[in-house]
């Protein structure tokens, strides 16, 4: 595969990222899966390709996009709620996500967790 310039990138966003008709031919034009989902990390910043240089909050879909004719790969970046619908134009299955992070239960004062809760693997993330 090629490298991707910044000017690839943008014209990518513009036309396969901005609506939902425009992400549906992403589908059909590309080979498209799901590369990683995340949980946003306190204290920093995404930014979406769906929402014209605005920032994601909370979970956020990476996705690998993979252009064979030009053989070049994009990573389009969306919040979880533009990813869904992505997800289920291309009938995708969703990996399990891991998470170091924990939240809280405010109601029972206690701190909750899918899988780890781990203080200095959270205080790493946050500082690196």
């Amino acid at each position: 595969m090629k490298k991707t310039n910044q000017t690839e990138v943008k014209i990518f966003k513009k036309v396969y990222c901005k609506d939902k008709g425009a992400r549906q031919r992403m589908l059909q034009d590309f080979e498209v899966a799901i590369e990683d989902i995340e949980e946003m990390i306190p204290e920093k910043k995404v930014i979406s390709y769906a929402l014209d240089e605005k920032y994601i909050e909370n979970c956020f879909v990476i996705f690998r996009v993979e252009d064979k004719v030009q053989e070049k790969l994009f990573y389009p970046v969306f919040s979880m709620e533009k990813a869904m619908e992505l997800i289920e134009l291309g009938k995708m299955d969703v990996p399990a996500s891991k998470t170091v992070l924990c939240h809280r239960d405010t109601e029972n004062e206690k701190f909750l967790n899918s899988e780890i809760c781990n203080q200095e693997e959270r205080v790493l993330i946050i500082f690196s």
